[in-house]
């Protein structure tokens, strides 16, 4: 059933979205173009200036890992999956010509990031295999990356401590399996896995969010809907906030849009209420702005506008020029009638201007020098 608005549009039909919303560590969606210029100087800085091979390994790590991201958001897969693979036979050959095992460390994120492009690509098989590698750890005490081995000490790279590492391990083999199989829409994965997961904490609401959207993309929307209430009943802060969010959007699914109507409602009113700090962290503007989208679809105009508003203001605090464009999206299709016409036209500039690939509506990116001397500076320091 479609939800009408006080103004008579039609909403959208009610979805649950396959995005895991649990709050992580997240990069604000900057615009790519300023992002890629700076990590062409800081590679020029670091060409400059670095001699140290831990130092090298660290830097030439990190900008490695933020270009191959600025290349998948653009679309270019080949480059970004090229860089990848560049950069991590780049760190087990650094470990083996410095005889410094800590090197291969880094190593650990662009094996990661080269499952998320297999996710990505519909390679789920692959992907999901390539985090599995990660669990091994706690019994193997090493890690076999392809060319690369982790062992020894070479947690000390990245965190701490051991206990840490494993931490770390754990977080990034669930959190990015239960991405791949909701975005490749392998739903009958999910509950056996999260089935074996027994640990604790922000991870086991996040086995349960996943299971719950994977029970109403089943159709099983009267199971989504109690899974969401038990765990809400059993956490707090923005654990709480997300299994609410997703109880509403299987009762929306379910076409019980007045009770869904009822909970969006009442999240609008709290959220509307956080600091101008909260509305900008990065980690929630994903729940608060798919709490704008919730809203609209259930035909709450007015609370999806409100919303709306807050966190488009919040994502230009944190340049995150991802959640702007999806907010302008938004109100230019619930805005009240008087208001749209400024908002479409916002939503149009913005979406012209964009590098990002998701927004360009299958027109290919446009030629560029800046990321065409990026990936070039980093392929010529991988050789």
């Amino acid at each position: 059933m479609l939800a009408t608005t006080a103004s008579g549009r039609v909403s959208p039909p009610p979805a649950i979205a396959t995005a895991i919303l649990m709050p992580q560590e997240r990069l604000p969606r900057e615009p790519l173009r300023p992002w890629a210029e700076r990590l062409v100087d800081a590679l020029e800085t670091g060409r400059r200036t670095i001699r140290n091979v831990r130092w090298m390994a660290s830097e030439l790590g990190s900008r490695g890992n933020q270009a191959g991201l600025v290349a998948a958001h653009r679309g270019e897969m080949e480059a970004a999956w090229r860089l990848t693979e560049r950069q991590l036979w780049w760190h087990g050959r650094m470990a083996r010509r410095s005889s410094d095992p800590f090197v291969t460390g880094y190593a650990i994120q662009p094996w990661v990031n080269l499952g998320r492009l297999e996710s990505l690509a519909g390679r789920w098989r692959e992907a999901l295999a390539r985090f599995a590698g990660l669990a091994t750890y706690d019994v193997a005490d090493r890690l076999e990356l392809g060319c690369v081995r982790v062992g020894g000490k070479a947690w000390s790279a990245l965190t701490p401590s051991r206990e840490k590492f494993l931490q770390f391990l754990e977080a990034v083999y669930v959190s990015d399996s239960l991405k791949t199989m909701l975005l490749n829409r392998r739903f009958e994965l999910v509950h056996p896995f999260a089935a074996r997961y027994v640990g604790g904490g922000g991870l086991r609401w996040m086995c349960e969010e996943a299971c719950v959207v994977a029970e109403c993309r089943a159709g099983d929307f009267g199971a989504a809907v109690a899974r969401a209430r038990v765990g809400a009943g059993e956490t707090r802060g923005w654990h709480r906030a997300v299994l609410r969010l997703r109880m509403a959007e299987a009762h929306a699914c379910a076409g019980e849009i007045d009770r869904a109507g009822e909970i969006l409602a009442q999240m609008a009113g709290v959220v509307r209420q956080l600091s101008p700090g909260q509305k900008a962290n990065p980690e929630l503007m994903p729940i608060t702005a798919r709490l704008a989208g919730a809203c609209h679809e259930a035909g709450l105009a007015a609370e999806a506008c409100g919303v709306a508003r807050d966190v488009l203001e919040g994502a230009r605090t944190a340049n995150d020029e991802m959640i702007q464009i999806e907010m302008l999206r938004l109100l230019a299709a619930a805005a009240p009638d008087e208001e749209r016409e400024g908002w479409i036209e916002a939503a149009r500039a913005a979406e012209d201007a964009t590098e990002y690939a998701r927004f360009r509506r299958g027109r290919p990116p446009s030629p560029n020098p800046v990321f065409t001397e990026l990936y070039e500076r980093l392929e010529e320091a991988y050789a």
